[in-house]
């Protein structure tokens, strides 16, 4: 009766939060690790804000050559929630005007030799939800306009693909790691129960702790996941 009542209570634990663990809030930039409001930097940076705004800066570049379609992108990327400037050659000038009319090297910081580029300035916070909408709603404008022949850069556009990479990567190297932790537990006992219990075990615990900071109501910072996972799952051979 010990083991059936034992499996319930665990499961009662467990479940819940590996569920909690699968929902915590991640920060993969900078910008939410420096949040201590003693700090000189977080000080000056809060009195920049109070004096002119936030101000959140993406570029994206387009394939220079087709005025057309530089200037259907520039007016729908002002138009996007959140976007407060644009700054391109349609800003500038009317795109009928030839850009050698103008005079290159009066535009030179917007058009280069193949690509035109457009400075967007947003009032959203480098990173967060609604920055991240943001960077979808570039991207999806720049592929309407430039199928494959447009690109996005800047920080919350870095921070984007960072979190997906480390996402996609996670998952594998958390199957790789608990395989090569499995097959050398079962060379080791010669027995197909218990690494299964063994890594079971450590991988419980490793929710248990990722659930901690979703029931407190915090931000994970990623590194902190890799090192839980990288210790806990490293150590099992020796728990063993």
């Amino acid at each position: 009766m010990c083991i059936p009542v034992a499996l319930v209570m665990i499961a009662l634990v467990v479940f819940p939060c590996y569920l909690a663990s699968e929902q915590n809030d991640y920060a993969y930039g900078t910008t939410q690790m420096i949040t201590d409001p003693s700090l000189r930097v977080v000080q000056d940076q809060k009195v920049i804000d109070e004096m002119y705004g936030k101000a959140n800066q993406m570029v994206v570049m387009v394939a220079q050559g087709q005025p057309a379609r530089e200037q259907l992108l520039y007016d729908e990327l002002r138009d996007l929630p959140g976007v407060t400037s644009v700054v391109a050659y349609a800003s500038m000038a009317d795109t009928a005007i030839p850009v050698d009319f103008v005079g290159r090297e009066n535009l030179s910081a917007l058009i280069g030799e193949h690509y035109s580029r457009m400075i967007v300035t947003s009032d959203t916070p480098v990173e967060s939800e609604e920055s991240f909408r943001l960077v979808e709603d570039i991207r999806q404008l720049g592929e309407k306009y430039y199928p494959g022949e447009s690109f996005l850069t800047g920080g919350t556009s870095n921070i984007y693909d960072m979190r997906d990479t480390v996402i996609r990567d996670d998952r594998v190297v958390n199957f790789l790691a608990i395989a090569a932790i499995g097959i050398v537990l079962l060379f080791n006992f010669r027995s197909l129960l218990l690494p299964l219990i063994l890594v079971a075990t450590i991988k419980s615990s490793i929710w248990i702790n990722l659930a901690v900071p979703y029931f407190a109501g915090e931000t994970l910072y990623y590194i902190s996941l890799l090192i839980i996972n990288a210790s806990q799952l490293g150590a099992t051979v020796d728990y063993s």
